[in-house]
């Protein structure tokens, strides 16, 4: 709506591929869904802390779109997503993130361990700890900056210093357990983990890329949306 209101897409429809490059948050093809553009990163926080060695076991999700969400004008991608991902031995993580309209909001992840309960806070918020009983156990300390500063202060430093920090494997891992999240959604479908990784072949690209027209926008339905 801002763009419209501001005549960035002036003369442009839905099916051009301009006006989905510059909606790109809205595509399934540009963005990967919501899932991947946005909730990736509360995964690659969860899989920071769980170290480098935890991967699903199994994958089973639910998802869909609003009806307040206008298809094609408003792409085609769903507005919500619950993800039930078995990393094995009784461990479980739960991935749920949300863009419906009118809806609360709320970024963070919970941590539950045997002996307490770990909580980040939305946009860099100091983190806590608490009991099983929910009593404040931990609270980082105040002179720590928050992550969104330390994050920046780490891409910096490198650059200054010439030590590069190289952490693709991470990002490759959690936008990983972002597409499984996205494709068990999209088919209504629980599988391997394993099986994405070395059999499946979907491909959300078009066909062809070019300024020209792209068609092929529907909004994938659970049980009908195959697995490839």
């Amino acid at each position: 709506d801002a763009m419209e209101r501001a005549g960035i897409l002036k003369g442009l429809a839905y099916e051009d591929m301009e006006y989905q490059i510059r909606n790109w948050f809205s595509f399934i093809w540009t963005s990967g869904d919501n899932i991947v553009e946005q909730h990736v990163h509360n995964l690659d926080v969860i899989m920071w802390a769980l170290g480098d060695k935890h991967f699903p076991v199994e994958v089973r999700a639910t998802g869909g779109r609003s009806n307040g969400l206008e298809s094609p004008k408003y792409g085609d991608r769903f507005s919500h997503f619950s993800v039930d991902f078995d990393m094995g031995n009784g461990l479980r993580l739960l991935s749920v993130c949300q863009q419906d309209p009118g809806c609360s909001g709320g970024v963070g992840e919970r941590i539950v361990g045997t002996k307490g309960i770990a909580y980040t806070q939305e946009w860099g918020g100091a983190c806590t700890i608490s009991d099983r009983k929910g009593k404040v156990i931990h609270t980082a300390p105040k002179d720590v900056a928050p992550g969104l500063v330390m994050e920046h202060k780490c891409l910096l430093d490198s650059i200054r210093s010439g030590k590069r920090v190289n952490k693709i494997n991470q990002l490759v891992n959690s936008t990983l357990l972002a597409i499984a999240g996205r494709l068990s959604a999209y088919s209504g479908m629980r599988f391997k983990y394993e099986w994405m990784l070395r059999k499946s072949k979907e491909n959300i690209v078009p066909e062809k890329l070019h300024f020209g027209k792209n068609t092929n926008i529907n909004v994938p339905i659970c049980g009908k949306y195959k697995l490839s």
